[in-house]
């Protein structure tokens, strides 16, 4: 016959299979047939012997639903919470069925004990595949992490993830998954992170934006994430609306814009590439620049033209405008660095090799040196607008 500590122990076995949680004292004691002060004396036995870990001495109210309705305990309950050891669920899931099932690769780590919210880190080429269809889903990203979701009803492709980023002690940054959202997803999704998982990361000790991600996860802290990227989106859209009815900048969108999340120099010029197709030659309306360099700075016809009576291009004429309105060239300073990235992204042969530079915090600061330099702009044209009135 069993003693109670081993049907104790089996209960919180065949608990934590269905659902991959800790079991209360109270739950086990009437699955068991025994009271809930001997069963937490049990648990404390079990803890003892290395088979299970304790969360003790919580204050639960026992709710029952009756035919009066909804009645919740005026006074708590004490139960310790049991959660069985990895190599106890380990050697049950090789003796059980569950071997033979053929489960995902996450799934099978729960049941062998991983626990639901722990994070399991992975390099920041996961993120590629779905970057790089924003067509069947929408990521968000910023420097302490996001979430996939498909946006599409086809199943295939049906993905709901958060993560999280964690700076490592090699100078690049991890991608971090709860096992709960990894192990929703189907075999061929699970595979495919599996494949990018870093085993036994060695991580940087201080890292702010890891921090955010734990309180706003995990604590329900409201916590902003500082999104570089988003900035400069915004800084973009926030020129066009200095200007009132007029528009410098032709796109304010770009939904292959995205961080270089392979730590390659192709990357990085990749994806600053997209970053010029929002402000660079393409993107920048002449007829706004022409406009106002005329209408507010008295701009002649012939200042228009290159000595060789070639018409200035769009860039040139914001050049110019920054000349006249007496705005230091913050602007079209990194307007052209990017320029100079996106035509080594178009002409060089560059090797997709890794490097020690980490380019994701590279594009980063990118994007906020951009984002700054046209709000300055901004600023500083409206200020300089207003002078010439009056």
């Amino acid at each position: 016959m069993k003693t109670l500590d081993q049907k104790v122990l089996d209960c919180a076995v065949e608990q934590w299979n269905k659902t991959h949680a800790g079991t209360t004292s109270i739950d086990i004691a009437k699955f068991v047939g025994s009271s809930n002060s001997k069963v937490m004396k049990a648990m404390i036995a079990l803890e003892v012997t290395g088979k299970c870990q304790l969360n003790k001495n919580v204050e639960l109210f026992i709710v029952k639903i009756g035919k009066a309705g909804l009645k919740i305990a005026e006074k708590a309950t004490i139960a310790h919470v049991i959660f069985p050891s990895p190599e106890i669920l380990t050697d049950y899931f090789y003796k059980s069925d569950l071997a033979r099932l053929g489960l995902p690769v996450y799934v099978e780590r729960l049941h062998k004990g991983s626990h639901q919210y722990a994070l399991v880190y992975f390099s920041e080429e996961v993120l590629t595949k779905y970057l790089d269809r924003p067509e069947f889903y929408d990521v968000e990203d910023s420097l302490s992490g996001g979430s996939i979701r498909s946006n599409t009803a086809d199943e295939s492709t049906h993905i709901y993830v958060r993560f999280g980023r964690r700076q490592l002690a090699n100078g690049r940054s991890a991608v971090l998954v709860p096992f709960k959202d990894l192990a929703s997803l189907d075999d061929a999704q699970q595979r495919f992170w599996h494949g990018f998982e870093i085993s036994n990361p060695e991580v940087a000790s201080l890292d702010q934006n890891y921090s955010k991600f734990m309180r706003r996860t995990f604590d329900g802290a409201f916590v902003e994430y500082e999104n570089p990227l988003e900035n400069f989106v915004e800084a973009v859209k926030y020129v066009n609306r200095s200007l009132d009815k007029l528009v410098l900048f032709r796109h304010t969108d770009n939904p292959h814009l995205r961080v270089p999340v392979e730590n390659t120099e192709k990357s990085f010029f990749d994806a600053c590439s997209e970053l010029f197709k929002i402000i660079g030659t393409d993107s920048l309306v002449a007829p706004t620049i022409r406009k106002i360099l005329v209408e507010d700075f008295n701009t002649k016809e012939d200042e228009f033209l290159h000595s060789s009576k070639r018409a200035l291009s769009a860039f040139q004429q914001l050049q110019l405008l920054e000349a006249k309105a007496g705005i230091e060239p913050k602007a079209t300073i990194i307007i052209d660095e990017v320029k100079g990235y996106r035509i080594k992204a178009d002409h060089a042969i560059v090797k997709p090799l890794n490097s020690a530079t980490n380019f994701v915090e590279k594009f980063h600061i990118l994007c906020d040196d951009i984002a700054y330099a046209l709000m300055f702009f901004a600023t500083k044209l409206e200020a300089a607008r207003a002078k010439e009135e009056s």
